[in-house]
């Protein structure tokens, strides 16, 4: 059984630690906190967000700067307790005592194993909840607020490398946006720029599809769509039967509808071919 002398200096030298540790813990925090927010501030105010949710982005940021101000505390709470037991003499008179240098180490790194576990804990169940429903947040004031992540007056990529938009003012409210400039660099054989006066961004009703809609008065210039299948239905693959038995031959003349199209079904892949008195239906129906 240790000596209650032996006891009582052990915790002493962790109750030492513990003001500092806190401190320090706090301070580092909420400097990394005000940081983030001071970053992040100005692309949630004014994007017509409830302050709820925008005090909720930033409270489930804050378990993640604790996993990084964790050790930097545990730094800062070592070299302060250690500086002050020097500057008072205090190891000098526990080394008269009898006491060696790694006595007075092994309470720190009792301590430091206990911090290690609470550390391990952390970041293995608590950041990764925090980081999910953080994620799921901002995904879910995306599909609310489609227009949440553009700026004005700033070419964002939307789609990186291929698609790239510009708008001098933009709504958050109603996710419209104004003097709307398009750079479609998809296809590297049909660049365009696109430029209208008016512009709205919407999701499909059930979230999966982001549209984007540019006019110029009541005139739609831009409205892309999808000209590609990824599942073909049981037509496409009768069509597909049918033009074999024609060994393969395409109708002389194609029309690819763009401009025209304003509205319609959620479908994906649609190509149309056929001899001069039917049509081949290529894609699948979705909706």
């Amino acid at each position: 059984m240790a000596r209650p002398t032996v006891r009582i200096l052990s915790r002493y030298i962790l109750r030492q630690h513990l003001p500092p540790l806190g401190y320090a813990l706090a301070a580092l925090t909420c400097a990394m906190l005000v940081n983030q927010i001071a970053k992040q501030f100005g692309n949630f105010v004014g994007k017509g967000l409830p302050w709820s949710i925008v005090f909720e982005v930033f409270a489930l940021s804050i378990p993640f700067i604790v996993a990084m101000t964790l050790p930097m505390a545990v730094l800062v709470a070592v070299l302060y307790t250690f500086s002050h037991f020097a500057a008072d003499n205090e190891v000098t008179a526990m080394k008269a005592s009898g006491i060696s240098i790694g006595r007075l180490l092994l309470p720190v790194l009792g301590g430091a194993t206990l911090v290690a576990l609470i550390a391990f804990a952390w970041n293995d169940q608590l950041l990764p909840r925090s980081n999910h429903a953080l994620r799921t947040l901002l995904v879910d004031i995306q599909r609310k607020k489609p227009t949440f992540q553009l700026k004005e007056q700033v070419i964002n990529e939307v789609v990186a490398g291929q698609f790239f938009l510009r708008a001098a003012r933009i709504d958050p409210a109603n996710n419209t946006l104004s003097d709307v400039t398009i750079y479609d660099l998809g296809d590297p054989d049909r660049r365009r720029i696109i430029m209208a006066d008016s512009g709205r961004m919407a999701y499909t009703p059930g979230g999966t599809d982001l549209y984007l809609t540019l006019r110029d008065g009541n005139q739609v210039r831009y409205r892309p769509t999808c000209h590609y299948a990824y599942h073909p239905c049981d037509d496409a693959v009768l069509s597909l039967h049918e033009l074999a038995g024609k060994n393969w031959q395409l109708q002389q003349q194609k029309r690819l509808m763009m401009d025209e199209i304003v509205a319609g079904t959620d479908e994906l892949g649609i190509l149309l071919l056929g001899p001069q008195k039917g049509v081949y239906w290529y894609g699948s129906r979705l909706s």
